[in-house]
């Protein structure tokens, strides 16, 4: 019985699926306190290493050239530490050494195009892109899919000249947090049929879908006449813009899943998607609430706990921002909390009831 799991283990691991030994015959016996501890001190020991380079290195560090080199070398340093499997150490010393030489090379890149923002974010941006394929280190490659994706958005909404129109901008926030959300969406639900490249999936898929949840909240507690959720007169239309194309893809992801679940008749797939097409209507007028559905959703598909309470967390907070931005009374506002509870009860009920009658099994619903 081991030897077979130990050649499934193997098969795993050559398809990159898992990586490390196998659940059971692990070496690593230490606790968790301990490992915490080595992670605290490889930061110590990197922070305490980057502090004596630039204080040996200070008067350099005024030439564009110098940050450059000391940055790639700073990288490189990382690089090869990180090519050390299961050091605690290391690989949380190396992240800090990384951090350190790509604030170097990006503060020289940001007196190269000082005058010019786009160029710098795009710069930005594709050296993130090429440490996400470098550096092998889980952590450090969900930080620099972060990191890609917030270049973007910065290049495009804040890297323009200042005469672009406020609707410009608005255009621009409503079609990077839909791509996001489409980028992310599409991630997830395709996570297990891109085995070769697990690896560098299931990172950017992490990074994506922070930078989605943190870009896409900026139009709803960020009020700035540049995002599409600010109440401007004279581009009304661009307030629904950015909610309209995330509940476009709300629909989508709905029917990507029912697509996979064949034993539901054609019926229910319908009321589904009549399901995700209300609740995207309903997010023009409290916005949010699609963007959290997406989450909340594809979590529930791949049954991703964490994925799955990041999704509420959002969707809690986008209907709270709207519960108490209504200007009205609060017997308004119980009455609008009374009417959302009855109808999920009602759609609830509805997809149980027509639901039951086609799940496999003896009439057992979930």
């Amino acid at each position: 019985m081991t030897q077979s799991l130990d050649a499934l283990w193997e098969k795993l691991v050559q398809h990159r699926i898992v990586e490390g030994n196998r659940p059971g015959l692990s070496t690593d016996d230490n606790p968790w306190y301990l490992r915490l501890l080595s992670a605290f001190s490889g930061w110590i020991a990197a922070l305490f290493l980057i502090a004596f380079l630039f204080s040996l290195f200070s008067s350099l560090l005024k030439s564009v050239t110098a940050n450059v080199l000391i940055g790639i070398a700073l990288l490189f340093l990382a690089h090869l530490a990180l090519k050390r499997q299961n050091a605690e150490f290391l690989s949380h010393a190396a992240l800090a050494i990384s951090l350190a030489g790509q604030a170097l090379v990006i503060y020289a890149l940001a007196k190269v195009f000082e005058p010019q923002f786009a160029l710098l974010a795009l710069s930005v941006a594709a050296l993130e892109a090429l440490l996400f394929i470098v550096m092998r280190s889980y952590i450090h490659r969900v930080f620099c899919a972060f990191c890609t994706c917030a270049a973007i958005y910065f290049a495009a909404n804040y890297g323009a000249s200042t005469t672009m129109t406020i609707g410009a901008y608005g255009v621009q926030h409503a079609l990077i947090v839909a791509g996001l959300a489409l980028l992310a969406a599409w991630l997830w639900l395709n996570e297990f049929q891109q085995t070769n490249y697990r690896e560098l999936f299931h990172p950017l898929s992490w990074g994506v879908s922070l930078a989605l949840v943190t870009f896409g909240s900026f139009a709803i507690f960020v009020p700035d006449q540049r995002f599409a959720g600010s109440t401007n007169e004279h581009v009304p239309a661009l307030h629904w813009l950015s909610e309209a194309l995330v509940g476009i893809v709300l629909v989508w992801v709905v029917s990507q899943i029912l697509k996979r679940r064949k034993h539901l008749t054609q019926a229910v797939k319908l009321m589904w998607l009549f399901t995700a097409a209300i609740f995207s209507l309903v997010s023009l007028a409290a916005p949010g609430i699609a963007l959290g559905l997406i989450i909340v959703v594809v979590g529930y598909h791949q049954q991703n706990r964490l994925l799955l309470g990041i999704g509420f967390i959002a969707l809690g907070a986008y209907l709270s921002r709207y519960y108490y931005s209504l200007d009205q009374s609060l017997a308004y506002k119980s009455a609008v909390l009374l009417a959302c509870g009855i109808f999920c009860f009602l759609i609830r009920g509805l997809l149980r009831r027509v639901g039951s009658r086609h799940l496999p099994g003896n009439g057992v619903t979930r």
